[in-house]
């Protein structure tokens, strides 16, 4: 290992509680990192977030020095460490801790969206049923799921729309179509919208050739701000069912 040039001070690495490395300006969805870096054996280091005093650090015999830092805020931290002296300070390392979002409908258990237009208000989103039916059609969630149900003879798509509280770089969709006597004309549309109305995706899934469901949906953004689902089963009934969105800041 080299040696740290005499009254130098310095920042070499941050990583995560796993131990996985976090590049000066990346993101990390953890609270706690460590901070490892150089500077003159023996010396006594300020740990400084921003403008904060977190803690002092003593670097060891060899200029090797480590601090924990837990309970960050879902924030951007600029980290800097520098002699108690206040003689030298390092180059700043930062970093934002940003949440990773889980939609699993937990709390809206048991809510019945009867009429088309009709809305349900989750954690994360805005659940809309759309679409014409010529025999019952609703959405709810239970379960721990979203569903958009047509039962009967289909005259047109039924659907539904997740209009999102925030926009997101990437969301992750797990859902699932169960149509009834399905054929090779039964599709599931998926498209997602950015915050000015504009289509940044689109999929079509065939209830056949795309079978087994459930399917595993990946959005990139930017600013993915709705997603749209129509089932397309002319002639008899289908489900659409949302069972988990996971969302990137």
């Amino acid at each position: 290992k080299s040696v740290p040039d005499v009254g130098a001070i310095e920042i070499t690495k941050v990583t995560d509680s796993y131990g996985a490395e976090i590049a000066n300006g990346a993101n990390t969805e953890d609270t706690t990192v460590n901070l490892t870096g150089t500077a003159d054996a023996n010396a006594r280091l300020q740990i400084i977030d921003g403008s904060a005093a977190l803690g002092i650090v003593t670097v060891n015999s060899t200029g090797d020095w480590t601090y924990q830092v837990s309970g960050l805020s879902v924030s951007t931290h600029i980290f800097t460490a520098q002699y108690v002296d206040g003689s030298l300070i390092s180059k700043a390392w930062m970093l934002q801790v940003v949440m990773l979002l889980v939609e699993k409908f937990e709390n809206v258990e048991n809510q019945r969206l009867v009429r088309v237009g009709d809305s349900a208000e989750c954690e994360s989103l805005v659940l809309t049923v759309s679409g014409y039916v010529t025999g019952d059609q609703y959405g709810y969630i239970e379960n721990h799921t979203a569903t958009v149900y047509a039962q009967a003879v289909v005259t047109d798509p039924i659907s539904m729309t997740a209009a999102l509280r925030h926009t997101y770089s990437a969301v992750l969709i797990d859902l699932t179509l169960r149509v009834w006597q399905p054929t090779q004309n039964d599709i599931l549309r998926v498209e997602a919208y950015n915050d000015t109305g504009e289509r940044i995706f689109s999929r079509d899934f065939d209830s056949t050739s795309d079978a087994p469901f459930p399917q595993v949906v990946y959005i990139a953004g930017p600013k993915v701000k709705y997603i749209h689902f129509t089932a397309k089963a002319p002639g008899h009934g289908a489900n659409i069912t949302i069972r988990q969105l996971t969302y990137t800041p």
